[in-house]
């Protein structure tokens, strides 16, 4: 696509914060990482993302969204002036999304925000791919500790119960 960034963010709107990782630049952008609250976005923004529809803009410091100053400065200052954000739910609730940004205004064809929603479905089907088997793993572990525990408690009750019967045999 040939933009400056592009990057992984989770949303934890009951605490009020977005985590941003996994970016890739293009060496001149700067990394977006860490956390800051969702409300960097205007209130309808956000409300197009948890509905789960990809958020463009072609000008971000003349789109109406993004202009009003202290929106567009945080921007600016993190040299973004054209985006695409994909969102992902689940159940109905916004929990990530993949941003796409450029470095200068640019009008994005549809075949490319086809792309990054095509990217991002990918994505996030091999993040819960990875995140189901890690729970298999987990899982698998924790029985293993509950047999292993469960035959120690089975083993430590019989000794007595042995030397008891030993006892009762002795006249």
């Amino acid at each position: 696509l040939g933009v400056a960034r592009v990057a992984c963010g989770d949303y934890d709107l009951e605490r009020g914060i977005i985590t941003y990782h996994s970016n890739y630049t293009d060496g001149a952008a700067v990394e977006l990482l860490g956390s800051c609250p969702p409300d960097a976005f205007a209130v309808d923004d956000l409300a197009s993302l948890e509905a789960g529809t990809p958020w463009v803009s072609a000008d971000m410091e003349h789109d109406p969204r993004t202009s009003p100053h202290e929106i567009w400065q945080m921007f600016e200052r993190i040299g973004t002036y054209a985006a695409i954000v994909v969102p992902y739910t689940r159940n109905g609730s916004l929990i990530g999304s993949l941003f796409i940004h450029s470095d200068k205004p640019r009008a994005w064809h549809q075949d490319e925000i086809a792309l990054a929603e095509d990217a991002a479905g990918r994505m996030w089907t091999a993040i819960e791919r990875v995140q189901a088997e890690e729970a298999l793993m987990l899982a698998d572990v924790r029985k293993d500790q509950f047999l292993a525990m469960l035959a120690h408690e089975l083993r430590n009750p019989l000794a007595p119960i042995s030397a008891a019967a030993e006892l009762l045999k002795l006249k």
